[in-house]
């Protein structure tokens, strides 16, 4: 791929231009000025230089997501960031976001310009769909692409934003303390109308007594919350599965239920605590 301009500086009049295109060795695709050399193919990859190309901008958001291999809702549209205020002119099938970025912000995918990893997700979190936005930032927490400093830093520093409303409230949900998340689950099961738990239980076990966030003592059935601090404590995750372990061990039934699971998926938590309930019935 190579632009009109690129073709100018290296000497290339517009006849010599015209016919390389009339030979057969340039094609221009969607883009005025921008062509492809007819020994490669038009593929996604092809449509980002095209698009950064011809806005002399950096490839960002979903476009750039795909590049770093993060599975998103992606449209036809190629999204690039402009970081300066020059006016600029962009395509139809190019999606133009006009916002700052830090020189560290900014990395190369083969020579490309694309927003780093960090960025990359940060900006989507701001325009997907809410349900889409939870799942990649709970995988991204996940992965360590991005901590919550990284979010709260966001905020800080990109005041008046777009989609900042959202991000504030992803970083509430995926913040939430357990006992928040504790409080969350009880209404759940109290709105289902099962009863016959207790909160915050001791259950006598071979190592001693723990306490466990809800447990069903008349059908052997204990229900664990994973909250926030699973993102980034280790030894709690490590410390809680041998406890989980060692109540399976010792005839207990175990349910865990992550806070995206209360928030997003109640019913499936429901359908599942009475399937459990069914079982250790009967």
């Amino acid at each position: 791929m190579i632009s009109r301009r690129q073709l100018v500086a290296e000497g290339l009049t517009d006849r010599k231009i015209r016919t390389l295109i009339v030979q057969g060795h340039l094609v221009t695709d969607a883009v005025q000025g921008i062509y492809r050399s007819t020994t490669v193919q038009p593929t996604t990859w092809t449509l980002s230089w095209s698009a950064v190309l011809a806005t002399r901008a950096v490839l960002s958001h979903q476009s750039a997501a795909l590049l770093w291999g993060i599975d998103l809702p992606h449209g036809r549209d190629v999204h690039v960031t402009v970081a300066d205020r020059r006016r600029t002119a962009w395509p139809v099938g190019v999606r133009l976001h006009r916002v700052g970025l830090e020189p560290t912000e900014v990395v190369e995918f083969q020579g490309l310009p694309i927003t780093s990893r960090r960025r990359t997700v940060l900006d989507c979190l701001a325009v997907l769909r809410a349900d889409p936005a939870r799942t990649l930032f709970d995988r991204a927490l996940q992965k360590h692409w991005i901590a919550v400093e990284d979010v709260r830093r966001r905020l800080i520093g990109g005041r008046g934003m777009w989609g900042n409303q959202q991000i504030r409230r992803l970083l509430a949900e995926a913040t939430l303390g357990d006992s928040e998340a504790e409080r969350v689950l009880h209404a759940i099961l109290r709105e289902a109308g099962i009863t016959g738990w207790s909160a915050n239980a001791p259950v006598l076990l071979p190592s001693g007594v723990q306490e466990v966030d809800v447990v069903f003592r008349s059908c052997r059935l204990v229900i664990e919350v994973d909250g926030w601090a699973h993102h980034h404590n280790v030894d709690r995750f490590e410390r809680d599965r041998r406890r989980q372990n060692e109540l399976i061990g010792a005839g207990w039934n175990v349910l865990r239920f992550t806070w995206r699971d209360l928030i997003e998926r109640p019913d499936s938590v429901v359908d599942a605590v009475r399937l459990g309930l069914a079982r250790m019935a009967a």
